[in-house]
C-alpha cells in the first residue's frame, strides 16, 4: 500500500494507524472531539494519550490494535518481545506481571535467584490464602442451597471475586478480569474455582521493566464514565456517532493510475516517432525548424517619393514627371524646363 503522504501534509490532522482483527492496516485522520477521544468507524471510540505519539514532520501519529481503546506504545515494543521470550510465554497475564513486578522490587535487595526464590514462597503463602477463601465460599454457597436459597453461579462468582478483593487476595486488575469473563459466559463458577487455585503460580523467570508494566496495566483500560459522557454530550449537540468519524486517508493518485499514464506515455512516443512530421506546418520537440518550413523573404521597400504640390483646378490624375515642373507665364501652367526653352 502506498504510503498517503500529501494526503497527510494537506489535512494537517494527527494521524492514526490502526491493526484490524482482520490483520490489516488502516490509516485513518483524527478528528478530535473533547480534546482526548476519537471514533473510528465501525470500531468505536478511542482515546488519545500524547506520550504515546511519534511525530511525523509536523503531525503526531498513533498506533492502535482496533480491539483496545487505548494506543500502542511503539516505544516499548523490543522490550514487551525481549519479556515473553526469557520467560518463555505465549501469553502474558496479569498474575505474570505482577509476578515480575514482584521479583523487580526484590532484585533491589537480594540477587535475582535469591528473589526469584522469596518470590515463589510469598506467592506460595498468598495461594494458600485465596484457597481457604474458595473453601470458605464454596461451603456458605452449599449451605443455601440446602436451604432452599440457591444463589445463581454468576452471584456467586461476584461474591467469590468481591470477597477475595476486600481480603487483598486478589488485585482490582485481576477482579475486574474475572468479572468480565463471567458476565460474557466466558467462564462458569467451576472454571472460576480452578483458574483462582492457579492464579498465583509463578511462571517468570527473569522481571518486567517499569516501561512495560505501565503499558501492560493501561492496555485494556480506559474511563468508561469518561467515554459516556462524551456520547451523552454528543446526543444533546445533535450529532450522531457516524457525523463525528474519523476519515480514513486517501492516496490522491492510486498505483493502478500512475501505471497507466506511464505506459500511455511510452506508447504516444512509440507513435509519434513512426509519423513523418516533415510536411506538418508545426513545431515538435526535438524537430528542426528550419529544415521543415519553407525560408521566407520580405520585399524590398519602394524608394520614397516626395509628393508634387497640387495646384487648385489642375488634373492630377496624369502621372507627375520625374522632374520638377517650372512655371511659364504665358502659358499660365507648369511645365517641363524644356518647354520653356523654346
Amino acid at each position: 500500500m502506498p504510503f498517503p503522504d500529501i494526503d497527510l501534509k494537506i489535512s494537517g490532522l494527527p494521524i492514526a494507524f490502526v491493526i484490524t482483527p482482520a490483520r490489516k492496516l488502516e490509516i485513518r485522520k483524527i478528528k478530535l472531539i473533547q480534546s482526548k477521544f476519537f471514533v473510528m468507524r465501525p470500531y468505536g471510540v478511542f482515546e488519545i494519550e500524547p506520550s504515546k505519539g511519534i511525530p511525523y514532520q509536523k503531525q503526531m501519529c498513533y498506533f492502535y490494535d482496533a480491539r483496545n481503546a487505548k494506543p500502542i506504545d511503539i516505544h516499548v515494543m523490543k522490550d514487551l518481545e525481549y519479556f515473553s521470550r526469557t520467560n518463555n510465554l505465549q501469553t502474558i497475564s496479569r498474575s505474570d506481571v505482577k509476578h515480575a513486578s514482584s521479583l523487580r522490587a526484590l532484585m533491589a535487595n537480594l540477587p535475582i535467584k535469591d528473589a526469584l526464590d522469596k518470590l515463589k514462597s510469598l506467592a506460595g503463602d498468598n495461594q494458600a490464602k485465596i484457597n481457604e477463601s474458595l473453601s470458605e465460599v464454596s461451603a456458605n454457597l452449599m449451605r443455601l442451597e440446602q436451604e432452599n436459597k440457591p444463589v445463581a453461579e454468576v452471584q456467586g462468582g461476584y461474591f467469590l471475586l468481591q470477597s477475595l478483593s476486600k481480603a487483598g487476595l486478589i488485585s482490582e486488575h485481576e477482579k475486574t478480569e474475572l468479572d468480565h469473563k463471567l458476565t460474557n459466559g466466558l467462564l462458569n463458577f467451576g472454571e472460576l474455582v480452578e483458574e483462582l487455585q492457579r492464579l498465583e503460580a509463578v511462571n517468570i523467570e527473569s522481571p518486567i521493566s517499569l516501561s512495560v508494566e505501565r503499558f501492560l496495566e493501561s492496555f485494556h483500560t480506559y474511563s468508561p464514565s469518561d467515554v459516556d459522557g462524551f456520547i451523552d454530550r454528543a446526543e444533546r449537540l445533535g450529532k450522531k456517532i457516524s457525523a463525528l468519524s474519523s476519515p480514513t486517508v486517501k492516496n490522491w493518485i492510486p498505483a493502478s493510475l500512475v501505471f497507466a499514464i506511464l505506459v500511455g506515455g511510452a506508447i504516444a512516443v512509440m507513435v509519434l516517432s513512426t509519423i513523418d512530421t516533415s510536411n506538418l506546418p508545426i513545431s515538435l520537440p526535438g524537430m528542426n525548424v528550419s529544415e521543415t518550413l519553407p525560408e521566407v523573404t520580405e520585399p524590398e521597400p519602394a524608394p520614397e517619393q516626395e509628393p508634387s504640390p497640387v495646384i487648385e483646378g489642375e488634373d492630377v490624375s496624369e502621372e507627375s514627371p520625374d522632374e520638377p515642373l517650372v512655371w511659364d507665364p504665358e502659358a499660365e501652367k507648369w511645365v517641363p524646363p524644356e518647354d520653356t526653352d523654346n
